[in-house]
């Protein structure tokens, strides 16, 4: 009788194949006690899962079975949940057997399918095989989330930090790489100050930073090591990087924040806040990703369709602030001009309300703002929420009393991270001075467009037909969030 091995290991991290090799081993033992001739090649399904929690979706070697299978032979594997963990692929198995007429033997115990009781036999130990499954998966989860509590890291060690291992303890954990965690202060504050995600990941690539490695390369005693292999930074992945809870000290859970980690932050949780408020600015979104050399491109829009207005080069005429549908059309120079001038009487009005009460011209945009306050707000509310949710689950309040509290916490913390983010100031609304005109010329037209970006929202309409002069009235200022004439 032939016989067909089939070997499979759910996690193989050195990749090296050792738990498949001694699954073969004791599979071969097994065909020469009971005289069958082993068909090579051996079946392997290695690094792959077979439970209901496992991320793949198929597994290769044991797909392959049905046409590698003759009537007469036996299918040999080390153990019956090695065949699968759930009970539909028992059943694949099962049905597969008996139609080919083929013998299954796991561990040395030997099934024919075509009779009954060695059909309830199998049937009992898949249905065992999945139960240890969901338990195992149960403990892990549990392990997480505990480790999660207790504000312990996990998962891939993140850009600005390295780990260390404590030979005594054996625990291991996340110290700041001072390098690394510099490069991303100063990115915090590039952002914060209106400067772009592109320039960002432009000057890290200037300075051979990839992904996984900030250096081109180390020395370690003396001996130069090589730069591991990392991708070139893009916008999106420092954006990515940039929103990581994981750098302001805080551990998530399943995507939410659940408390301080044990790890040293790289920057503050109001940063880390206010880096998200920024970013989930629609506002901020260019076309194709490239970066805006002109003002008010995709910032002031087209009255009539609300399009993002694009500059247009003329050659031999003025260039042009247009309408990509061409609702309407404006000289570049003029428009510029009167927004610049007329945002900057906007901000002399915000600056006396604001600071009337205060005698610190040097006051913080968070505290001013109140924005602090309305993000410890929302905080509250969602740890509120998450007490609750916790006494639901330890039964001392019902399901139907959280869905309650859910229906009425839920609206409320939505409603304060919202204000949190539009009430969170501009940093460079609190660069400037008396001398706004001169700082204004000193900055990167990143910064320009960043400010008028957070402070104004600008609508250009059409002219009056026949006008030759340009007409201020046309590109309607309202201060952000002030409603629109």
């Amino acid at each position: 009788m032939d016989a067909v091995i089939y070997v499979r290991v759910s996690h193989d991290k050195k990749g090296q194949g050792r738990s498949v090799e001694e699954q073969e081993s004791e599979c071969r033992e097994v065909c020469a006690d009971n005289g069958w001739t082993v068909r090579e090649p051996v079946v392997k399904d290695n690094s792959i899962g077979a439970s209901r929690y496992s991320r793949a979706k198929s597994r290769p070697g044991f797909d392959s079975l049905p046409n590698i299978l003759r009537r007469g032979d036996v299918l040999v594997v080390w153990a019956s949940d090695r065949a699968g963990r759930k009970m539909e692929d028992h059943l694949v198995l099962r049905d597969m057997c008996e139609q080919l007429g083929v013998i299954f033997c796991a561990g040395g115990q030997v099934y024919d399918f075509s009779k009954t009781a060695d059909r309830a036999r199998a049937g009992h130990e898949a249905v065992d095989a999945e139960q240890e499954s969901s338990r195992t998966r149960d403990r892990v989860v549990r392990a997480v989330k505990a480790r999660a509590n207790k504000g312990d890291a996990h998962g891939a060690l993140p850009f600005g930090y390295v780990r260390t291992f404590d030979p005594v303890t054996g625990e291991r954990n996340w110290h700041v790489d001072p390098v690394a965690a510099q490069l991303i202060r100063d990115a915090v504050e590039t952002l914060l100050a209106g400067g772009s995600l592109y320039s960002i990941a432009e000057l890290w690539n200037s300075r051979g930073m990839t992904t996984n490695y900030y250096v081109k390369e180390k020395t370690v005693n003396g001996v130069v090591v090589p730069a591991k292999h990392g991708q070139p930074w893009q916008g999106r992945t420092v954006r990515n990087l940039l929103k990581r809870p994981t750098l302001a000290g805080l551990r998530t859970y399943r995507g939410e924040i659940v408390g301080p980690g044990n790890w040293e932050p790289i920057i503050t949780r109001d940063q880390h806040e206010r880096v998200c408020a920024v970013m989930a600015d629609p506002t901020r979104k260019g076309r194709h990703g490239r970066q805006a050399k002109h003002l008010l491109t995709n910032i002031a829009t087209c009255s009539v369709c609300g399009a993002g207005i694009r500059y247009m080069r003329n050659t031999g005429a003025k260039d042009q602030y247009r309408c990509p549908v061409g609702h309407v059309g404006r000289s570049a120079e003029p428009v510029d001009a009167w927004v610049i001038e007329h945002m900057f009487r906007l901000i002399d009005i915000w600056r006396d309300q604001v600071f009337f009460f205060s005698d610190d011209d040097e006051a913080d945009a968070a505290d001013v703002s109140g924005s602090s306050l309305l993000w410890e707000q929302a905080r509250a509310l969602k740890q509120r929420l998450d007490a609750l949710t916790d006494q639901a689950i330890a039964g001392t309040i019902s399901a139907e009393q959280l869905a309650r509290a859910t229906a009425v916490l839920e609206p409320q913390i939505e409603a304060a991270k919202a204000k949190a983010q539009a009430d969170t100031i501009h940093p460079l609304l609190f660069r400037l001075g008396e001398s706004n005109n001169d700082l204004w010329k000193s900055w990167t037209i990143e910064e320009r467009r960043s400010l008028v970006r957070a402070v104004v929202d600008i609508t250009i309409h059409p002219a009056i037909n026949g006008a030759r002069k340009f007409d201020p009235a046309t590109v309607k200022i309202v201060w952000k969030g002030q409603k629109k004439a």
